[in-house]
């Protein structure tokens, strides 16, 4: 029965990893065109229901844990496939994606950390 919902959820074929990275990816694009499109809007809407801490922090706590798992079911794809003595000296073009994928996220991911950074250095 699980396998069945599962199914209904993500296409088959694709990974929890590869799902994680693609909602994160969706959910920074949208980010940033709400702030570009209206950014002022959203934050003073936020702030005068006194939501903006706490959606700051849902956000925080999304990101370090969806990359956190991401990183961990790709762990597990690579080693359960290693162990499963798959074809041994090629990887799996779908662990190729989702590597590829989870790559770019965490530049991303690591990109961002290191403009916050130098932008509170800025003052």
């Amino acid at each position: 029965m699980t396998r069945a919902v599962t199914r209904g959820l993500r296409p088959s074929g694709w990974s929890a990893a590869r799902v994680i990275v693609i909602v994160d990816f969706l959910l920074v694009t949208l980010a940033l065109l709400l702030d570009r499109l209206g950014g002022r809007e959203i934050d003073s809407a936020l702030r005068r229901a006194g939501l903006d801490n706490f959606v700051a922090a849902c956000l925080q706590m999304w990101f370090v844990a969806s990359t956190v798992a991401a990183t961990g079911f790709f762990a597990w794809a690579v080693h359960k496939g290693r162990r499963a003595g798959a074809v041994s000296d090629r990887i799996s073009r779908s662990l190729v994606i989702d590597g590829a994928l989870l790559l770019a996220w965490w530049l991303v991911a690591l990109g961002a950390c290191a403009y916050a950074f130098m932008l509170g250095m800025a003052g």
